[in-house]
């Protein structure tokens, strides 16, 4: 397919069932488009990538576009670092040439028998590296070094966190987990007839207002007779709901009081 094509990858088996009458652009036709064209159908190539990991489906569009906005484009000479074991969170995305995890890590990983950390990376056109980092917000486990000349796009946490916070106006630290969690919670809260007339805006400034208070096993959320001073979301674990000693309903995730 399209991504196929600007990623130099090979073609699977396509048969046609019936007579059928196909309109195509070639590879050479694409490369002779316009910068922005290139760019525009390349970055729609890798939103197409993305949409196969958990962490770019559960973004809202404009979250997505705010991701695509923070790529960056960088050009790695061969034999150089793309990206160092301890360094911050970053996606890493080929588009030209091949990398491969430092020859002098995997020879320290397998005299320490560190399993993981010996496994190869690879990277391929068209092929990722980091996106749980990113979303965990844990430092990169490794050192890829190109192999070849090579042009990827990358995506620095810090910065995509920086500007998901300017889009939802937050002037808080803002990580990954957190954004995810805030989707989530907009649409539990969407279902909930208290807060189904609010605007998109309004629908922001409640979620982003609410606070993730944790209980232990047995710890009383509410007592009879409180004041009802919150609205409680559960996200995780259950409630029991107790009326004269007896448990009555036992909530769970999504539920709410």
């Amino acid at each position: 397919g399209a991504a196929g094509v600007l990623f130099g990858h090979r073609q699977r088996s396509a048969m046609a069932t019936k007579k059928v009458c196909c309109i195509t652009l070639s590879r050479v036709e694409m490369e002779r488009q316009s910068n922005g064209v290139r760019d525009a159908l390349t970055r729609a190539a890798i939103a197409s990538l993305l949409e196969e990991y958990e962490l770019y489906a559960a973004l809202t569009t404009e979250q997505k576009d705010v991701l695509l906005e923070t790529l960056q484009e960088i050009q790695v000479p061969a034999q150089a670092p793309i990206v160092s074991a301890g360094d911050l969170p970053t996606l890493l995305v080929m588009i030209e040439g091949e990398a491969h995890t430092a020859h002098q890590e995997l020879v320290e990983a397998e005299e320490a028998e560190e399993q993981e950390q010996a496994e190869v990376v690879e990277l391929k056109p068209g092929e990722m590296y980091g996106v749980d980092n990113v979303r965990s917000g844990t430092p990169m486990p490794k050192t890829i070094v190109a192999t070849k000349s090579s042009r990827l796009y990358r995506i620095l946490c810090s910065e995509l966190c920086a500007n998901l916070a300017r889009l939802h106006n937050i002037s808080t630290t803002l990580t990954m987990d957190k954004v995810l969690r805030m989707n989530e919670v907009k649409s539990a809260l969407q279902e909930i007839f208290l807060f189904k007339s609010l605007t998109k805006t309004q629908m922001e400034r409640v979620v982003t207002s609410m606070h993730t208070n944790d209980y232990q096993d047995q710890q009383d959320v509410v007592q009879a007779g409180d004041d009802a001073e919150h609205f409680f979301l559960i996200h995780t674990g259950n409630i029991e709901i107790i009326v004269d000693g007896v448990v009555r309903r036992v909530l769970g995730k999504w539920d709410y009081f």
